[in-house]
This record gives C-alpha cells, structure tokens and sequence, in this order.
C-alpha cells in the first residue's frame, strides 16, 4: 500500500538526510540459582551514572530484580515502570518520550526473559512499550499510518525508522553548466532512532557508499543482513517502528515494508 505524507501518519516525515502501566506487569524471571555479585559502584549514588559505567555494563553482571547499587536504586525510584521492564541502564545524554508523553532517559541495557539487549548512546535501544518483546514487531504504527490515521498513542517516542529511498538533485555538464534534473541515483538506506531531541540519524551502518539499483535489491539486503545503526549495532526486529520505502518518481510517496518479511503491504 502507497500512502502520502500527511498530518494523519504523526511521527513517520522522512528523516532529513533522505533529502526529503503499567501494573501488572513483572520484572523478567532469573535462574534461582545465579548468585548476584558486588558491583564495584558507590552505593550511596542518588543519580545516574555515565554511558558504560552502569552496573549492568561491566562484566560479571547477573541480573536482579532488586537494585544492587546505588546507580540502580536511581533507576528503581525514578523510573519504575523502566525498571519492571528490566531496564538496568539508561542515557544520561539521550532522552525519548514515553507513552505518557514524558521526557524520560534512553534506554541501554535492558533484560527481557534471560537475554539482555544492549543500546549505546549513538544507538540507544528502540524499546518504548512496557512489556515489549524485542523480538516481535509490533505493527500497529505502519497499520494505522498505511490507513491515514493517527499513530497509536501506545508509541511515543524511542524507537528506529528505517527509510530506502532515491533522491534528485544537480549534474555537471560538460560545459560545465549546472542544471536541475531528476539524477537515476541509486538507493540508500538510512536509519533513525526518534528521540525527544530530534532524530539521531545515519547511512546504514556508517556506510554512505552502500547504495543498491532497486528497491528490491535493497530489501534482500536487509533481509539477509539486518538492520544495522550508524554505529554498527544490529537492531532487534522489535526496536523498528517503521520501514518505509520511497517512490523514486514522487519521494513524497512511499510503501510500508514489513521487516519480518521484506515484503510491501
């Protein structure tokens, strides 16, 4: 399905370098045999810690439900729905929005069944729901936007949009006169993380010379290689909100992709 951008898709404009609860739910369960071991991080801390310092970023760390240090104890009383979604580290230079619409830390570490993902500040983890599963996509943001409504307020902010697109621009000729033409570039793909600030935006995987002929190419590209950050780091399929593919002839114009299956809507 094509859909144009309108005020009704909230949130999802191409990203500029493109040119163009909650009770009930509880802290993951742990192996009762795992000994939780002390972190050498001041106890008496009553704020957060810098990027790479949190407890949970140091090796040996075996996840609580119940805060170990002080750095934790932060997180525990500040942000307690973060913590029940087993949050254990957060940005102290990112922020995102919740699904309150509060301004709220970024999320770095975060522990969901037994297996922990992790974020950087460059590239903080695309999770924003309570209860989330990191690695099931949820639809319902490209559901409704392909419908033209509004995005559903569950979102908020904190999570990736990836976008394929061409673009136009200037050419040289060769008596060298510059002249406005649509140029047949070749795709790229950017991926952004929405945050309260704006977007933290770049080429796929840092690489702005990765670039495809076709939409097509594109897609088995990712399909066979994930989605990476400008940093690097390879997103889980639940931390993308959106995947929009951009009409070469109308880069107002774009499809939704489905990033469990590569395919258009």
């Amino acid at each position: 399905m094509v859909a144009a951008l309108s005020g009704c898709a909230a949130g999802l404009s191409p990203t500029t370098a493109v040119e163009q609860t909650v009770d009930g739910i509880t802290a993951p369960d742990i192996d009762s045999g795992d000994v939780v071991i002390d972190i050498s991080v001041d106890q008496q801390a009553v704020e957060p810690v810098a990027a790479g310092q949190w407890p949970s970023q140091q090796g040996g760390y075996v996840f609580s439900t119940e805060p170990q240090t002080g750095a934790e104890q932060w997180i525990f009383d500040t942000y307690p729905q973060l913590w029940a979604d087993g949050v254990r580290a957060l940005s102290t230079e990112v922020t995102t929005l919740d699904t309150e619409n509060n301004e709220v830390p970024a999320r770095l570490v975060q522990y969901y069944n037994g297996t922990k993902y992790e974020g950087t500040t460059e590239s903080p983890l695309g999770l924003n729901m309570a209860g989330q599963d990191p690695e099931k996509w949820d639809s319902s943001m490209s559901d409704a936007s392909a419908r033209g409504e509004r995005v559903p307020d569950k979102w908020g902010l904190g999570y990736y949009v990836v976008s394929i697109a061409s673009k136009t621009g200037n050419i040289t000729l060769s008596n060298n006169r510059s002249e406005d033409r649509e140029i047949p570039v070749r795709y790229t793909i950017r991926v952004a993380y929405r945050g309260a600030d704006g977007n933290i935006d770049g080429p796929y995987n840092g690489d702005g010379t990765t670039k495809f002929d076709s939409v097509q190419d594109a897609l088995g590209f990712l399909k066979k290689n994930g989605v990476k950050t400008k940093d690097g780091r390879k997103l889980a399929v639940g931390e993308i909100g959106a995947v929009m593919a951009y009409a070469a002839s109308d880069p107002g114009s774009f499809t939704f992709i489905n990033p469990n299956t590569w395919q258009a809507y």
